[in-house]
């Protein structure tokens, strides 16, 4: 059987957008090219595209399953012990995280005790994890590595201070995309700049574009917004910041 993007997407869980990347990073490729323009996957690359998901599971990169399938002559086995050592990194992280839930739980505080230097540290590598687990395909397609890292760098020496500051931004963001009107466009731009630079200080106005336009063409970014405060809630963000990001 024969599938389009769409319905290799559908079957393999894969987003669109993720699988048009791998075509251009030469990871799996059509089987060829329809009269209409559309990429065509045959049976031979669903069988692959199973594979490249179950590399991608235990944690190897895209660049490094390239090699794999590109090269027989790569150690799977010294990059499988490789990424079960972080994978143990992971999990003793995890580890700490249910002792400090546990914790609060015998404390009955009913909240994350963010005064806790150590709680605040495994917090923010919880949350650098799950981006990556998330999102890392779709934001290698957008920016250079050196940005992803710079950001990923800058959040961890964050400060509890900074992070309350950027968490009362975020939430000034939303009470005003609730209510929006075209004369709260500059406002919105203003304090959606200021949240992103807690976490990319060197922000550009085309990195700042990127982003929002990411927000709308990725349900899961749109969901995050339109879920809290109502449908078009991206769609108001993004056409903000690209009305003073000219």
């Amino acid at each position: 059987m024969n599938y389009t993007v769409k319905q290799l997407a559908d079957l393999s869980g894969v987003s669109t957008r993720t699988l048009r990347y791998y075509d251009e990073f030469d990871l799996l490729k059509p089987a060829f090219i329809n009269g209409s323009g559309y990429r065509i996957y045959e049976r031979h690359q669903v069988e692959k595209l199973k594979i490249i998901l179950f590399y991608r599971s235990v944690g190897l990169s895209l660049k490094e399953i390239k090699m794999l399938m590109m090269n027989k002559d790569v150690d799977l086995n010294k990059l499988l012990k490789t990424h079960r050592n972080k994978l143990i990194t992971q999990r003793n992280n995890i580890d700490r995280l249910l002792q400090i839930t546990n914790r609060m739980i015998e404390q009955d505080k009913g909240e994350i005790g963010m005064e806790n230097k150590e709680t605040f540290e495994v917090f923010k590598e919880q949350i650098i994890k799950e981006n990556l687990e998330h999102y890392e395909d779709e934001l290698k397609q957008k920016y250079p590595q050196s940005i992803l890292d710079s950001s990923a760098n800058h959040f961890k020496k964050m400060s509890l201070s900074d992070y309350d500051e950027m968490s009362k931004i975020e939430e000034q963001l939303i009470d005003m995309l609730r209510e929006a009107t075209a004369e709260d466009r500059k406002q919105i731009y203003d304090l959606h700049k200021k949240w992103l630079s807690y976490s990319i200080p060197t922000l550009t106005n085309e990195v700042h574009k990127g982003i929002v336009d990411m927000y709308v063409q990725d349900k899961r970014f749109s969901k995050y917004y339109d879920d809290r405060i109502g449908e078009s809630a991206t769609a108001k963000l993004r056409d903000a910041v690209f009305q003073y990001t000219m």
